[in-house]
């Protein structure tokens, strides 16, 4: 929170959950959800919550990875992991709202009105394979998490399994990504 706000002057920077936003009703015309629906704990009382801080009127949105279609670096992470180890907490297994429907319905559920559904569609470089390997070392997300857990052996078969999978890039190379976004306006 500290550094969110040293790099966004001007910006009030809050903590808190989802479940309980930190804000007043009515406070915004625009309440987002990037990237968080996937690790929340109760999504009907994120959605109760997001309709209540925006104003009437307000646009309510949302944005998740599409793990199964279109997240080519954590699709290419989680089967070269499960064909090592069929136990591995494939995010495809494991996560909601990444399918087509699932954040428009999460919306229509919450009582908002003129949902529409979209895909995002990214791609980001990398200098090389051991760049994208390091983001996984790093420990960040349930990729990264599940990386660092393994015995540095596993690691290993892990990262020969992916670098595999991946084609054996020898340079830069690049990776595409689509996100499932859904938004609509609260009453």
């Amino acid at each position: 929170v500290a550094a969110c706000r040293e790099r966004n002057p001007g910006v009030r920077v809050a903590a808190g959950a989802a479940e309980a936003l930190p804000f007043g009703d009515g406070e915004f015309d625009l309440v987002a959800a990037q990237l968080v629906l996937h690790f929340v704990s109760d999504p009907a009382r994120v959605a109760a919550e997001m309709r209540r801080v925006g104003r009437p009127g307000a646009r309510v949105a949302a944005a998740v990875w599409d793990f199964g279609h279109g997240m080519q670096m954590l699709r290419a992470f989680w089967d070269a992991a499960v064909s090592l180890d069929p136990a591995a907490p494939d995010e495809l297994r494991a996560m909601r709202f990444g399918r087509e429907g699932e954040i428009a319905q999460w919306l229509t559920d919450a009582g908002l009105e003129a949902v529409t559904e979209t895909t995002l569609e990214v791609s980001t470089p990398y200098v090389d394979f051991e760049e994208l390997w390091n983001g996984f070392l790093a420990g960040v997300g349930p990729a990264g998490s599940y990386c660092v857990w393994l015995p540095p052996a596993h690691q290993e078969r892990l990262r020969r399994a992916l670098f595999e999978r991946l084609g054996e890039p020898s340079g830069p190379f690049e990776l595409s990504a689509v996100a499932r976004a859904g938004r609509g306006t609260s009453t």
